[in-house]
């Protein structure tokens, strides 16, 4: 979507409305889930396909590699630049990590946040709305999603609507890998981090061994189940 705006409106104008149409669909997930108290897990893999079926029927479901020259030169310049050997990309993700540490760990919402997700009826019981907590969660998501698409798409020399499609399933077993378990109340950004590298490390160690893409996807598979079964085990104990 961000890509067929930039053709259409304009880099600006594109990239602010693929970043609206996350915060949007975070809204109404958060809304759903924090509101209306449906599952977290129906209403985020509905909208999966919901939003892949968007993204198919603006770009028409081709390939898109045609930015005018500025738009491009743009593109690589924040996604391509290197700093010392080191991707600018990278130095962006150090500054948002900052951001979501201090928000989760040095502020009432982040409090609210851990305390919502260890114990839901006590966290309400002590005055906390935790549907409007788990709402700014979603909203928090939802920003963060379509900047990371913003980077994602500057690093790529052409995209489509189904572009980084599986990718959610690779962040789900990172997070859960770096110690965030489904029960809530564990877990945070500084964790989500770690198992990012550790999984990333992983995928490229299996590159340099010539495994291919499919057994790397059974891979991610068969460690994120590992992951859930340890914290089942560690959290009855």
């Amino acid at each position: 979507v961000m890509a067929q705006g930039i053709l259409d409106f304009g880099l600006a104008v594109g990239v602010l409305m693929g970043i609206g149409m996350a915060t949007m669909f975070g809204f109404i997930n958060g809304y759903l889930v924090g509101r209306v108290k449906i599952q977290p897990f129906i209403v985020t893999l509905s909208m999966l396909f919901i939003c892949a079926g968007i993204a198919l029927v603006f770009t028409g479901g081709r390939t898109i590699h045609q930015f005018t020259g500025e738009q491009k030169d743009i593109l690589q310049t924040i996604g391509l630049t290197d700093f010392f050997h080191i991707p600018g990309t990278l130095f962006i993700a150090i500054f948002f990590f900052i951001i979501l540490y201090l928000l989760t760990k040095r502020t009432v919402l982040g409090r609210a946040i851990y305390l919502t997700g260890g114990n839901e009826e006590a966290a309400r019981l002590s005055g906390i709305d935790t549907g409007k907590v788990k709402l700014i969660c979603y909203l928090i998501s939802g920003i963060c999603v379509g900047i990371t698409s913003f980077l994602y798409l500057a690093r790529l020399p052409a995209t489509n609507g189904l572009a980084g499609f599986q990718l959610e399933f690779q962040s789900l077993a990172a997070t859960v890998v770096g110690g965030t378990t489904f029960h809530g109340g564990e877990g945070g950004v500084t964790q989500a981090v770690i198992g990012t590298l550790f999984l990333t490390f992983l995928l490229n160690g299996l590159i340099l061994l010539g495994v291919g893409t499919f057994a790397r996807e059974v891979v991610v598979g068969v460690l994120l189940i590992t992951a859930v079964v340890l914290s089942s085990r560690k959290r009855r104990e």
